[in-house]
This record gives C-alpha cells, sequence and structure tokens, in this order.
C-alpha cells in the first residue's frame, strides 16, 4: 500500500512503505496466524499484515494516545474498504512490556520500543510459540546495536539476521527532481528456538 492510503499526524512516525514490505517478507506474513505489533503508531505495519493475510488475527499495542487515536481512525479507514476487518484487531493502548497478554503468537513486530529494548525483548519472547518469528525496525544506532548483540547472547533465539535499508524517492524541487531520502532502518529478524 502507498503511505497516503494513510491518515497521518505530523508528530506520529510511520513504518514507510518500502520498509513495510522487507518487514513483512521477514515476518513471512502470508503464512501468519496471529501476529503481535508493538509500538503500532499510525497502523500501517497492522493494515498491510491484515489486507496482505485475510486469515491473520492481530493484536497490536501503542502506549502514546495520539498514536492510538490515529490508529483507531485508520481502522475506521480500512474498515469501510475492506468489511469487517476490525473484528481481527485488538488493539490496546498500554505500553510493553507491562501490557496483560496472556496468549501466544507466531509472529511479533516490533516498531517501537523507547529505552527499554530488553525488556520488550524478553516479554516478546516469553509471548512467542515455538519456531515464532520476531522482526524489529529500528532508527537509532543504540537500539539497535543493543538488540542486536542482546539476540545474539539470548540462549533462545536463533542468530538474528537483517540489515540497513536506506530508501530514497523521487521529490519535486522546483521543475527538478530529486532524491529525497527517507531515515534509514534497521532491521533485524531472529526465531525463538
Amino acid at each position: 500500500m502507498k503511505d497516503s492510503a494513510f491518515k497521518r499526524e505530523d508528530k506520529i512516525p510511520m513504518t514507510k512503505e518500502e520498509i513495510r514490505y522487507i518487514s513483512l517478507g521477514y515476518l513471512e506474513i502470508n503464512n501468519a496466524k496471529k501476529m503481535l505489533d508493538i509500538g503500532a503508531g499510525t497502523g500501517s505495519v497492522s493494515f498491510e499484515a491484515l489486507l496482505s493475510n485475510k486469515h491473520l488475527l492481530l493484536t497490536a499495542i501503542e502506549q502514546n494516545k495520539a498514536a492510538y487515536d490515529l490508529f483507531l481512525a485508520n481502522m475506521d479507514l480500512f474498515n469501510q474498504q475492506e468489511k469487517n476487518i476490525s473484528n481481527r484487531i485488538r488493539l490496546i493502548n498500554d505500553k510493553a512490556p507491562t501490557a496483560e497478554i496472556e496468549e501466544k503468537f507466531d509472529r511479533i513486530f516490533i516498531g517501537g520500543t523507547g529505552s527499554n529494548v530488553k525488556e520488550i525483548i524478553n516479554w516478546s519472547y516469553d509471548l512467542l510459540e515455538e519456531n515464532g518469528i520476531l522482526v524489529m525496525n529500528f532508527i537509532t544506532i543504540e537500539n539497535f546495536y543493543e538488540s542486536l548483540s542482546y539476540i545474539n547472547e539470548h540462549r533462545g533465539f536463533a542468530k538474528a539476521e537483517g540489515g540497513l535499508v536506506s530508501i530514497n524517492k523521487f521529490a519535486d524541487i522546483g521543475p527538478y527532481q530529486y532524491m529525497k531520502p527517507n531515515n534509514p532502518t534497521f532491521i533485524l529478524k531472529t526465531i525463538k528456538l
């Protein structure tokens, strides 16, 4: 889906379309049954996943009230386009890793962590089924490095794979076009052993 398909607000970040494609590919979303989206923001990853897999059930967590409200607005928008998409979503306005969730997931996506990445990774490990896939996106070097190191030291996860993705898109500048850069994004994938 194009980024323009989503309702947006300036202060609320959104996972850009090319990063969504790569992240959902790492998640092997077409084979997923139940997914948890941590730091759901606008819901761009959630809705792209739900539209890609018509059988997927999704739980999304967002702690920021403005982002939570924007997710709801996007849910209304996509519910009009794709009837009953909201029946496959459970949205929680809370903070990971303190949100009370008792179910297990075969896919977890972490799009936002704040400063407690180790706690969120441990919490995700507990919520992930055996052989479940965990994919994380980071724009800060510190959170990326801390997560990569922690996953590779964690005995319950396979060695992390992934990389740094940098996307530049055509944009107008007067009568010309140039390549406008988006934030480079680190993407990590691991599997629960």
